[in-house]
């Protein structure tokens, strides 16, 4: 939904101003985290999204981020990323999968993106990606409590529940039987 409205307001934007990027590409980059709950010691996939909005192709693409070695393990991916060219008109993702070690507050910040906006630019443009903002890591044992399918105290409940439930059940029926077997003795003496 974030990314859609960007990308709206990008292109609504770019309505405006016309031609003034005739010809030139005009990259919007996205950062997004796709995990719902961020848990430590639990992967973390990160997805890069960038769009060329403009009516040419942009050339030497690199993305950059960052993730500091003391809070976070990368498990998968690279945090920078390069592409010859983009399309006018094209999009490509990008994904990294960290492993945060701690848990708490972190503010997950924006990527870099450098591009050339035409095939004869000698400077490339910078541009930011959105930033997830901050974010709570949460502790694994909250997760896990919470979470968790909880398998061994599922299977003490049932064997408690079968012996508060089946004991005395079980003495019912001895009994009734017993008393079931008394009176079907009553019943065949008083019939003779």
């Amino acid at each position: 939904m974030r990314q859609s409205t960007l990308l709206l307001v990008a292109v609504a934007v770019m309505a405006c101003v016309g031609g003034a990027f005739a010809d030139s590409a005009y990259i919007l980059a996205s950062k997004s985290i796709l995990n719902n709950y961020l848990v430590e010691n639990m992967d973390i996939t990160i997805q890069y999204s960038l769009f060329n909005i403009g009516e040419g192709a942009a050339s030497s693409i690199q993305l950059l981020d960052y993730f500091p070695q003391e809070g976070f393990n990368i498990v998968a991916g690279s945090t920078s990323a390069k592409w010859d060219h983009l399309a006018a008109g094209a999009n490509v993702t990008h994904l990294v999968v960290v492993r945060p070690l701690s848990h708490g507050r972190y503010n997950f910040t924006f990527g870099q993106v450098s591009y050339l906006e035409t095939a004869d630019a000698s400077d490339p443009v910078v541009a930011l990606t959105s930033a997830p903002g901050v974010q709570q890591i949460y502790p694994f044992n909250d997760y896990d409590r919470q979470y968790a399918s909880h398998i061994l105290q599922w299977a003490v409940f049932a064997v408690a529940t079968a012996v508060l439930v089946g004991g005395p059940a079980f003495l019912y029926l001895g009994s009734r039987a017993k008393y079931v077997a008394v009176a079907a003795e009553e019943k065949n003496r008083k019939q003779r």
